[in-house]
């Protein structure tokens, strides 16, 4: 949205607020608990998803009724439906799992570097120590 300010004709509101934005987005970051709360939650989902394929075997035999031909087309579309849920189920607990991993190495990353970052910054001599001022040298 383009709002004039009526004085210069200078945009105000909608546009400048929008590549405003657009200059923030694009980026995120999070803390140690958030990627471990995240992690946590794509592994829950892979393993529901293992636990609904592993219930779902049933419904990939079923057997019709009866002998007669609609019976026995019957049984094959809930079975071919059976395979099908299996198969999404499948991949979705692939995905999941996958997400779980990554979220995992970053929090692994993230530790890593955090306590990189506690060596160096700990490591300074104080003014207690040195004589001089400052902290780190």
């Amino acid at each position: 949205m383009w709002v004039d300010d009526g004085a210069e004709g200078k945009p105000t509101g909608g546009v400048t607020e929008m590549f405003q934005r657009m200059d923030q987005s694009g980026s995120w970051s999070f803390d140690e608990p958030t990627l471990t709360a995240i992690a946590t939650e794509w592994q829950a989902l892979a393993d529901d998803c293992q636990n609904a394929t592993d219930g779902s075997l049933p419904m990939t035999q079923v057997v019709g009724p009866g002998l007669d031909p609609a019976s026995a087309y019957m049984a094959n579309k809930a079975n071919a439906s059976g395979a099908d849920y299996q198969r999404m189920v499948g991949e979705m607990m692939i995905y999941a799992q996958a997400q779980a991993d990554a979220c995992t190495k970053a929090l692994g990353t993230y530790v890593e570097r955090e306590e990189d970052h506690k060596g160096v910054l700990g490591s300074g001599i104080g003014p207690h120590e040195s004589g001089r001022p400052g902290g780190i040298i």
